[in-house]
């Protein structure tokens, strides 16, 4: 069913209405100076040169206030302009626009040439449609201009009181209604799209922090809070590759807490979380968070990965490690080789030679770490 009234909308969709009619200031002022320009041109020699040129210069000096009104405008950042001032000083200054161009039927003689008298009637019927571009977008513009245009066309047309001006008078009638539903079904259509657009917008916004979030929860351990086996895998390659083509060393540490199991079975489970969270913090302090990654593999065992560090740094970040755990003092009574929580790390390092073989990497390091805890643990073997 066709609804011959605008819709109602809310705020931001009315921000956007008056955005699109300023967005189109510049050149729709301009060439109403243009149609100004013709009209002085056309009806030089028939209307008088005083009223002519009072009537032109009026609206020029409308035109330059409201190419002002735009270059204001267009100078406000999109959601900090006040709606409803810039709103109305659009819709006032098109009024008065309308009114103006209105005028120009007072200097309409019946005894103009035919050629002048049909110039005045194809620039209403033209100024007219070509306001349904620019003013439609917000439905009381549109009528601002175009019902004192209107009017004073019909005015023009009936005052000749001839058979002829009657019919004219019922087409433009027509063309008037039709401008008045062509516009209605315009703004409409237009405040339905910016509705849907917004929505979708939203919608799109609400997927990507859905994917975000369900992204960092499929690569974050969630007792720890750094990142898990499987987003430790996806690193690995990704800077293996880099390696690789870089011709850099990578280092890879795998870290096992000591007799953790029997760390568990002592203080209990609850005890055992806060061991892991605490090592996961060790690890995250003494890495560059933005190029390394710590990770936890699984159960009581770390991985960290190392970028562009050869085995003598990597030691070193291994040597602070296990010094760190030791000095937290954390009891552990059940430990065979002291009386605090200890850790066992397996370092390797190379520099890649095949790409995607970066598995020859962990395995290194994760058998370098089981001949650490063969050797009593608490320790880091290395080449």
């Amino acid at each position: 069913m066709l609804k011959l009234t605008p819709l109602k909308t809310n705020e931001k969709v009315q921000r956007e209405q008056v955005r699109l009619l300023y967005s189109q200031g510049y050149i729709i002022q301009i060439l109403g100076l243009i149609s100004s320009l013709v009209v002085l041109f056309i009806y030089w020699d028939v209307v008088e040169h005083t009223k002519l040129i009072a009537w032109f210069i009026t609206i020029v000096i409308v035109y330059i206030i409201r190419l002002r009104d735009v270059k204001k405008f267009r100078k406000l950042s999109v959601n900090e302009f006040d709606i409803k001032k810039w709103k109305n000083t659009y819709i006032i200054s098109t009024f008065i626009s309308g009114v103006i161009w209105s005028l120009l039927a007072l200097f309409f003689e019946s005894s103009w040439q035919a050629t002048h008298q049909v110039a005045l009637f194809i620039i209403y019927v033209g100024i007219i449609a070509g306001a349904f571009n620019s003013n439609a977008t917000v439905f009381v513009s549109y009528l601002a201009f175009y019902i004192p245009l209107t009017a004073m066309l019909m005015y023009m047309i009936l005052n000749q009181e001839n058979e002829l001006s009657y019919q004219l008078a019922f087409l433009i009638s027509l063309y008037a209604i039709l401008m008045y539903v062509t516009a209605i079904k315009y703004h409409n259509f237009l405040v339905n799209s910016l509705e849907l657009r917004f929505t979708n917008e939203n919608l799109v916004k609400d997927l990507k922090s859905a994917n975000t979030k369900l992204t960092y929860l499929a690569d974050t351990d969630e007792l720890s809070q750094i990142d898990n086996r499987r987003s430790m895998n996806k690193y690995l390659l990704k800077e293996w590759q880099w390696h690789f083509e870089n011709k850099k060393p990578i280092s890879l540490l795998v870290i096992d807490i000591d007799f953790f199991k029997l760390y568990n079975d002592t203080y209990g489970h609850s005890m055992g979380d806060k061991c892991i969270l605490e090592v996961a913090n060790i690890l995250q302090k003494n890495i560059r968070s933005d190029i390394d990654m710590a990770s936890r593999y699984g159960g009581e065992e770390f991985v960290v990965i190392l970028h562009n560090t050869d085995e003598l740094k990597a030691l070193n970040i291994a040597q602070r490690i296990l010094l760190d755990v030791l000095s937290k003092q954390i009891p552990h009574s059940s430990s065979g080789i002291s009386e605090y929580l200890t850790v066992s790390i397996g370092l390797g390092s190379m520099i890649p030679s095949m790409p995607n073989s970066q598995i020859k990497l962990f395995d290194l390091a994760d058998t370098r770490l089981y001949k650490a805890k063969q050797n009593g643990r608490n320790q880091i073997m290395y080449n």
